[in-house]
């Protein structure tokens, strides 16, 4: 009788072991999944009847917050309106288009969490990026160049010998800027800001040489002051630098209905009205224009 009921007490043990693994298991696994970013298909935006798109507060000419206005403009604000109006269009469904900032440093981090369904912020196409995400085609292309005083005698990066240079955190532009210092022998300080509005300011106050980053963005920059010049090192910096609209990792239909909704918006002219409106017309027979028409290198780092 006791060898019994030791016999039942030690089933009973086994079995409380069992229940609270099981219970930690569905426990793990419950947590898992509410801690899963929540990637919409396309399906489910249109159910949603809500696109929700990452783009920049602070980028002249793409993505910025007009304080006269107190709306955002830019040309990359008016291509994620295009989308939005193609998203009703083909489907027939009310479809609201939200905007949420983004910084250089943050719009993966948007991604990866499911804040937002698509990333449209001057996103440079990199190997190293296309692990972490998935890009449209480039709807964009622009080369690496430098803004310094109006003043100044910089021509190229041999100049840069001994100065200070600002550059994005989390930008490319900077490391590329590294790599070039380090095969020319050139001893230069890199500092590294949070947004563009920093690194003009520390251009303007001198205390650092010039700002490095696509010759696009600096473009914007300098229609806002005269106090600045662009200076452009084709022999030393990247010439391509491609942007692309960014999605969360296998989002395949997703994927395929941007690249077709661009492919549309170039063939309807919509593009090359967008470009003519924040670039001008000069700017069609570029690289801004032919990224969309013709697939260049991309930049690898």
């Amino acid at each position: 009788m006791l060898s019994l009921f030791r016999k039942k007490r030690v089933l009973g043990k086994k079995f409380l072991l069992f229940l609270g693994t099981a219970l930690c298991v569905l426990s793990f696994v419950g947590c898992s999944t509410l801690n899963r970013p929540q990637v919409r298909t396309l399906k489910e935006i249109l159910s949603r009847g809500k696109l929700v798109v990452g783009v920049k507060y602070d980028t002249p000419l793409f993505g910025y917050f007009d304080t006269e206005t107190n709306q955002l403009e830019g040309f990359e604000i008016d291509l994620a309106k295009a989308i939005n109006n193609k998203l009703h269009n083909e489907f027939g469904q009310p479809s609201k288009l939200v905007f949420k900032e983004v910084s250089t440093q943050t719009k993966l981090a948007a991604l990866e969490q499911g804040n937002v369904d698509l990333v449209v912020a001057a996103m440079t196409i990199t190997g190293a990026r296309k692990k972490l995400c998935d890009f449209s085609t480039p709807y964009f292309s622009t080369n690496l160049a430098l803004l310094t005083s109006a003043k100044s005698p910089l021509t190229n990066v041999r100049g840069l010998h001994n100065k200070k240079v600002a550059a994005l955190k989390g930008a490319i532009s900077g490391r590329i800027l590294q790599d070039t210092l380090k095969d020319l022998g050139l001893d230069t300080t890199i500092e590294y800001f949070n947004n563009y509005s920093d690194g003009v300011t520390a251009v303007k106050a001198k205390r650092v040489y010039a700002l490095i980053t696509e010759k696009s963005i600096l473009q914007g920059i300098q229609k806002q002051t005269h106090a600045f010049k662009i200076v452009e090192d084709h022999k030393h910096l990247a010439k391509h630098e491609e942007y692309g609209i960014a999605l969360h990792k296998g989002n395949d239909e997703l994927l395929a209905w941007i690249n077709k909704c661009l492919q549309e918006l170039q063939d309807d002219g919509t593009y090359e009205k967008l470009i003519i409106k924040h670039f001008g017309r000069s700017q069609l027979n570029t690289a801004f224009y032919s990224s969309v028409r013709s697939n260049t290198k991309e930049v690898t780092r």
